[in-house]
C-alpha cells in the first residue's frame, strides 16, 4: 500500500525489491501525483499483504501478463529465474504501446510471447491465444490481467487440469481484511489473495461477474467494462 501524504493511498504490486520497485501508469488522480513526484519526496508504505504467487516446483512456468498485469510478474518472473526455472511468458496488450517488460524478461533469459488485439505487434489477437500453444504441457501457470483474461485461463487451465494461480484486482482501501471493500464471495483479495488458484476461482460466483466501486456499489461485467447495478 503506496502513500502520499494528504492525498490518498492504492496498493501496487511489487516489481522488485531491492530497491523496493513498483510501476505505476498514470490513470488517475493519484497515479498523476506519483508521476509529478521528484526525486528526494517523501511517500510512505506499508505492507505487503495478502497472498502471493506459490513459486515452489522445479519445472517450467507459464507466466502470462495482459496489460499492466504483467508487472506484477516480473518479480515472480525474477524469482524463478534464481531458481533456475525455465520461464514462458505471454505478454497482451491492445497496441504496440501497451506491451511492457517484454525486453526486460527476455534479460532473465525467459522466451517471450506477444499478442496485440490490433496486431501492432506479435501475433493479433488476445494473449491467451498467444499462449495455447504453450498449454499443451506447462507445470504452473501465473497469471494476472483484466478479468476476462482471467476467467479465460481459469476456464482452459482446469478443463486440462493443470495447475493456475491467478492474481485477482478489486478496490482496496485498508489492505488488511478489515474495511470488507474487496470482497469475492466472502473472500477478501486483500488477505485471502491477491492470488487465488484456478480451482479456487471456479468455486466463487462473483468471479468474472460482479465488481465494487469505491463506495461498495455493485457492477456486473459486460465485454471490457462494467455495468452498474441500477
Amino acid at each position: 500500500m503506496v502513500w502520499i501524504p494528504g492525498l490518498d493511498e492504492k496498493p501496487f504490486a511489487i516489481v522488485a525489491c531491492e530497491p523496493l520497485t513498483i510501476t505505476v501508469a498514470a490513470v488517475g488522480p493519484f497515479s498523476r501525483a506519483m508521476h509529478a513526484l521528484n526525486v528526494g519526496d517523501q511517500v510512505g508504505w506499508r505492507g505487503p499483504y495478502g497472498h502471493g504467487f506459490d513459486l515452489c516446483g522445479d519445472k517450467t512456468a507459464l507466466l502470462i501478463g495482459g496489460g499492466y498485469g504483467v508487472a506484477a510478474l516480473y518479480f515472480a518472473a525474477s524469482e524463478l529465474r534464481k531458481q533456475n526455472r525455465e520461464i514462458v511468458v505471454a505478454i497482451g496488450g491492445r497496441t504496440d504501446d501497451d506491451i511492457l517488460f517484454d525486453e526486460q524478461m527476455r534479460t532473465l533469459g525467459a522466451q517471450v510471447e506477444i499478442a496485440t488485439e490490433d496486431g501492432s505487434r506479435g501475433m493479433r489477437g488476445f494473449v491467451t491465444e498467444a499462449a495455447r500453444n504453450d498449454l499443451a504441457n506447462p507445470a504452473t501457470i501465473l497469471a494476472c490481467g483484466p478479468e476476462a483474461m482471467l476467467v479465460a485461463i481459469m476456464r482452459e487451465a482446469n478443463a486440462k487440469n493443470i495447475p493456475a494461480q491467478l492474481s485477482v484486482e478489486r478496490y482496496m482501501k485498508c489492505g488488511f481484511g478489515i474495511c470488507g471493500q474487496c470482497t469475492l464471495n466472502g473472500k477478501l483479495v486483500c488477505q485471502d489473495g491477491p492470488v487465488f488458484t484456478g480451482k479456487e476461482l471456479a468455486q466463487l460466483t462473483e468471479f468474472g461477474r460482479v465488481h465494487r466501486d469505491a463506495s461498495g456499489a455493485v457492477y456486473f461485467f459486460q465485454g471490457r467494462g462494467a455495468r452498474r447495478n441500477q
